[in-house]
């Protein structure tokens, strides 16, 4: 898939608009790593190289490599871009053998609760039935509802309220016993 110079300022002008903090675009043979803070660059460079997942950044920072995107200004919230590479694995569920992965459906941003006045969906220790809402994804004021895939007890929250998660990343898991 071909992706214009155009194109490419499109999808910066939009990040840059929105409150994502980072983005991780593959579109065909092209992946495009924006960030609107030098502290997520780390994270970003781990994901493109394939050494991580979204909740393991990277040990060390590094500068920022050439863009592989046009810059979108001077602006001090515009995109930086991080280095591209193969796309990142799936991540493993070694220690957590026996439980069941909660993952996300898309990208976007992680929430534990319907709106900040209102408890979370489900907290550690919090019985599920197959089906339940126990989270939401936000993309560009869209939310989407992540349901329960079995029944069971809340066993650890992998990732903090407000987060920005990847496709498939786990959210959390549940103990089906």
């Amino acid at each position: 898939m071909e992706v214009s110079l155009d194109e490419l300022k499109e999808i910066a002008k939009i990040c840059v608009d929105s409150e994502l903090q980072m983005l991780y675009l593959e579109l065909g043979d092209v992946r495009l790593a924006l960030s609107k803070t030098d502290a997520s660059l780390p994270l970003l460079r781990d994901l493109i190289r394939g050494g991580g997942t979204a909740t393991e950044p990277a040990a060390e920072a590094a500068t920022a490599s050439p863009p592989a995107a046009p810059s979108a200004g001077s602006r001090p919230d515009a995109p930086q871009a991080a280095a591209a590479a193969p796309a990142p694995p799936a991540p493993a569920a070694a220690d957590h053998e026996g439980l069941t992965a909660v993952t996300a459906p898309t990208l976007g941003v992680y929430y534990r609760r319907a709106s900040p006045e209102q408890p979370p969906f489900v907290e550690v220790g919090t019985v599920v039935k197959a089906g339940d809402t126990v989270c939401l994804i936000e993309v560009m004021k869209t939310y989407t509802r992540v349901e329960a895939p079995c029944a069971g007890r809340v066993a650890e929250l992998a990732v903090e309220d407000g987060a920005m998660v990847e496709f498939g990343q786990t959210l959390m898991w549940i103990d089906p016993r």
